[in-house]
């Protein structure tokens, strides 16, 4: 019987961590999305934005408007508002809160 309980034990610990790492890499990703759009806000404020500053935005976009792209062609005009962020932010969420 403390044989079969002990191989269950096993799977269930390798799911919490496996869990664990999606919401971490789902955290990640919405840490990444919040610094490329203050970034790009950033960017549209400001004359002089510094190399590294640009550098990462450019990494950052790269990753991102792929993503981002398909969900503003759906969006209809909002008056230059992009909510496109927000409702990858708020997936994100959801995914995170359906995954705990």
């Amino acid at each position: 019987m403390t044989n079969s309980l002990a191989s269950l034990a096993i799977p269930l610990a390798e799911t919490n961590a496996f869990t664990g790492l999606l919401l971490s890499i789902i955290r990640i990703a919405q840490l990444l999305l919040l610094v490329y759009v203050l970034i790009d806000l950033a960017r549209n404020f400001m004359r002089d934005v510094p190399s590294p500053v640009v550098q990462v935005h450019t990494a950052l976009a790269a990753v991102w408007e792929p993503v981002l792209r398909p969900i503003r062609n759906a969006l209809p005009a909002m008056g230059g508002i992009d909510f496109s962020p927000l409702i990858i932010l708020l997936g994100l969420s959801f995914i995170g809160a359906a995954i705990a």
